[in-house]
């Protein structure tokens, strides 16, 4: 499997803030309840800033955006971005680079330490390729010994498109001859391989979808549910697909001689605000989000919470719908992005809705702030309870915040439910 030349970036235009409309008002808490808060109740403060200046990505944060050179623009692969930056990762971290003078124990070492650094960031919600060590397999390191890289050389990953039909990169420092040299002495399964656009890519599977069990994570190259997908190295990355017309695409883009994602000027935008922020896991989806009609109906759970911004309360029995509808849901909007980020004492979330037009990005920036501030999470607490402070702007059609928790906590969990982003 050999390597072929690599894309360059594509540069950004920064992006300008606009007007965003007023914040509206907040107050202290509200007395312990069994049912839901209503719309004219006080509710815990959260403080609100807006037209933030929206900062755009210097040389060195641009790591995750020149990913999107190497991948191909369809219309599936536009659906969902998932991109971690590792490197970036282990900064904030304060961890060193590890290398393979390291051993390959030194990354379960520094998981399984008590004083794991990482345990005090927000949890990152991108998935990562289908692969050992890399797609909630954290804990495990089965790449090294057949294919020449683990977690001591790995950068960045991106996993992009739907199911089943996946792409997935590994991005880092990379020796295609030595990748070559172990996997024919891997005592492993041997891929067919096949030469196409200059480059030569392995396949383990005979039919791309079906996985067997018995090969599940096992080396060189199957996935969670035993698929061995096509692969190809070269010295940016591996490169992995399940459905080999997905690889061939994959080939032209790095050719060439097929239009990547960097040609979209919406998915430029968001990464290039992401990695501003130093946003180290991000997920990008033009997929379909929750409206009224899609609501839930089912009630919360009956339980107390405390909060260290408000009082204990009383979780209400009210439906998801009805703590939706405390607030003007948001106007459709076509695109999503959210980010995961650590400043160095906090961390939090960056959402970038991609909307029709520059009106609706100062409506929706108006409504997500109201939403916010006066309706309620599924299990009937105000967002206030879990979001201690929101920044809001616009540049042209898009909405750019930051929601910050005091707890430290990922608000993906929350963004992703889909009620706070339910659009009329």
């Amino acid at each position: 499997m050999t390597a072929g030349p690599s894309p360059s970036p594509t540069a950004t235009t920064p992006p300008v803030p606009t007007a965003t409309a007023t914040p509206a008002e907040t107050g202290a808490g509200c007395e312990r309840r069994t049912d839901s808060f209503p719309a004219d109740c006080m509710r815990p403060d959260v403080e609100v800033n807006r037209d933030f200046e929206i900062p755009s990505a210097t040389a060195d944060q641009k790591a995750l955006l020149e990913l999107l050179a190497l991948i191909p623009d369809t219309p599936d692969n536009r659906v969902s971005l998932m991109l971690r930056d590792v490197e970036l990762w282990h900064s904030i971290i304060g961890w060193e680079r590890l290398t393979y003078e390291d051993g390959a124990d030194a990354w379960l070492e520094r998981l399984m330490s008590e004083d794991n650094a990482a345990q005090h960031l927000p949890r990152v919600a991108a998935d990562g390729p289908f692969l050992s060590g890399f797609h909630r397999y954290t804990s495990q390191m089965k790449t090294y010994g057949s294919l020449g890289f683990d977690q001591r050389n790995v950068d960045q990953t991106v996993l992009v498109g739907g199911l089943p039909e996946t792409t997935g990169i590994v991005a880092g420092r990379y020796d295609p001859e030595f990748s070559a040299q172990l996997l024919a002495e891997c005592g492993c399964p041997q891929p067919r391989v096949t030469e196409y656009g200059g480059y030569e890519y392995g396949s383990w599977d005979e039919e791309d979808y079906r996985g067997e069990l018995t090969n599940r994570l096992a080396a060189p190259a199957f996935d969670n549910v035993g698929r061995g997908g096509h692969v190809l190295i070269t010295e940016v990355g591996l490169y992995r697909t399940l459905g080999e017309p997905l690889m061939r695409q994959l080939i032209d883009t790095l050719n060439g001689e097929m239009p990547s994602l960097a040609d979209n000027d919406e998915l430029r935008f968001v990464l290039d605000v992401m990695g501003a922020h130093q946003a180290y896991g991000v997920i990008i989806s033009d997929m379909e989000f929750q409206d009224t009609e899609s609501l839930m109906e089912h009630s919360g759970t009956l339980r107390e919470s405390g909060s260290s911004n408000g009082p204990t309360y009383t979780i209400s029995h009210e439906s998801n719908r009805e703590n939706a509808l405390l607030a003007p849901l948001l106007k459709p909007y076509s695109r999503i992005g959210m980010g995961t980020g650590w400043d160095g004492s906090e961390g939090f979330e960056v959402l970038v809705l991609v909307n029709e037009d520059e009106a609706t990005a100062a409506e929706n920036a108006d409504r997500l702030v109201d939403r916010v501030l006066n309706s309620n999470k599924a299990e009937g607490l105000p967002w206030g309870t879990e979001i201690s402070r929101i920044d809001v702007s616009v540049s042209g059609k898009f909405t750019v915040a930051r929601f910050y928790s005091e707890r430290g906590e990922s608000l993906h969990s929350a963004l992703n439910h889909g009620l706070l982003l339910a659009v009329e």
